[in-house]
């Protein structure tokens, strides 16, 4: 099915509103938080496992953040996740790129790839972990539902296309995709064209520049008091340095002119993999119109948040943890119906 032939019609009946009840009707559990040991050379990926008491589903939530967002403005997520009998992880995206990794052939041709790694280290990190492994009821981590905020889904889609794709992790592996608020899925129809140098690609870098700053006020700036409180102001100086600095600025470069995840996408869906979508009904950067009309055919199942933004994954994370686990339970239904 192509883009210009997708219909909200033509998905199998699904009731995600249903299942999102389903989990905002469970009884909040406690849970236990571990510091887990993960690192990417000599950078410390700092891995955060979150268990319930109880579990629904012992399979964790692993949460990919925005590009040069900290860590500390998803912990809220991590925790609500568990809250309503999920596993969750969380980990730091590496500020820094060991030599070694930094002058390989793939870093060198994607700036990303170093984001995507960080991913698979940390997914090996909690397979490995015999802390993990206790707490879980002498149960390792074996799979895991990755969801990917913002340019996170670039990230997510790539980690997970790697170790399923091009070279399958047996220890461990991706059940489900979901994309939160997803970068680039509103550009498909034009990769085509952007994948070849020249004046389409420029044309995009252009329309790119020219609605950041609006885009910014009305997303971030919104948002801001209420992440702030959960994030010390040393922490967010700290993004926005990281925002600004040249391997960040290649990034969001790479993603917005040629991502290849459509790419990716079809291959993980034909391996069996089912992808989902929850759309921020007010989403500035990616506005679901543009997403389901050029990227809904690579959709197993989507979702609209009404009322909310870009980053109300951050600013809400009660009320959207029950969307995210709601999807991933949807996307698992799929896979074991295939």
């Amino acid at each position: 099915m192509s883009a210009e032939q997708f219909s909200p019609d033509s998905f199998d009946p699904i009731n995600l509103e249903a299942e999102i009840e389903a989990v905002r009707s469970l009884e909040l559990r406690d849970f236990t938080r571990l510091k887990v040991d993960a690192k990417l050379g000599d950078v410390v990926l700092g891995c955060l496992y979150y268990q319930p008491e109880e579990a629904t589903d012992d399979t964790p939530i692993g949460i990919v953040k925005g590009l040069g967002a900290p860590r500390a403005v998803y912990l809220g997520l991590a925790e609500a996740i568990a809250k309503r009998g999920r596993p969750a992880f969380i980990y730091k995206a590496p500020r820094k790129q060991p030599l070694s990794e930094a002058l390989s052939p793939e870093h060198l041709s994607d700036p990303l790839v170093l984001q995507m790694t960080a991913v698979r280290y940390a997914m090996q990190a909690l397979h490995n972990s015999e802390r993990v492994t206790e707490l879980r009821g002498d149960n390792a981590v074996t799979q895991i539902d990755l969801a990917g905020h913002s340019m996170g889904n670039y990230i997510a889609v790539g980690a997970a296309y790697h170790d399923t794709v091009e070279k399958p992790n047996e220890n461990v592996h991706v059940r489900t995709l979901t994309s939160v608020a997803g970068a680039s899925l509103d550009s498909y129809s034009s990769f085509k064209e952007l994948r070849q140098p020249g004046e389409g690609r420029l044309q995009q870098m252009r329309r790119l520049a020219h609605r950041l700053p609006d885009v910014a006020m009305e997303e971030i700036i919104k948002g801001a008091p209420l992440i702030l409180k959960s994030s010390p102001v040393d922490i967010w100086k700290d993004a926005v340095k990281h925002v600004f600095r040249l391997q960040t600025i290649l990034e969001i470069i790479k993603i917005a002119t040629a991502p290849n995840v459509d790419d990716k996408v079809t291959a993980l869906r034909e391996a069996g993999m089912p992808y989902g979508a929850l759309l921020p009904e007010d989403d500035k950067f990616f506005h679901y119109d543009r997403v389901l009309s050029r990227s809904g055919h690579l959709l197993d199942a989507y979702g609209i948040i009404e009322g909310a933004n870009h980053v109300y994954p951050n600013t809400h994370p009660e009320e959207f943890a029950s969307y995210l686990i709601a999807m991933t339970n949807v996307l698992n239904a799929k896979k074991n119906a295939k």
